[in-house]
């Protein structure tokens, strides 16, 4: 998840009783101003690139494109 000074990254499926049930790894990342230089992008904006990379990839389809049982 990627919010706008904020990035997390987990191994939950974001069900709720994951939670309460299960053990995970999380690791959340806020960078600061002074930690991002202009030549290169902050962790939460190469992350968010990545995002947007994949979701409009050519490869990427809508799951309603899908005929299911």
């Amino acid at each position: 998840m990627v919010t706008d000074n904020t990035a997390y990254i987990g191994t939950s499926n974001w069900s709720g009783d994951y939670f309460i049930n299960t053990a995970g790894v999380g690791l959340v990342m806020q960078q600061s101003q002074n930690d991002s230089s202009s030549v290169h992008q902050s962790i939460r904006e190469q992350l968010c690139d990545v995002f947007q990379r994949d979701w409009h990839s050519p490869y990427a389809h809508p799951l309603l494109s899908y005929n299911g049982p």
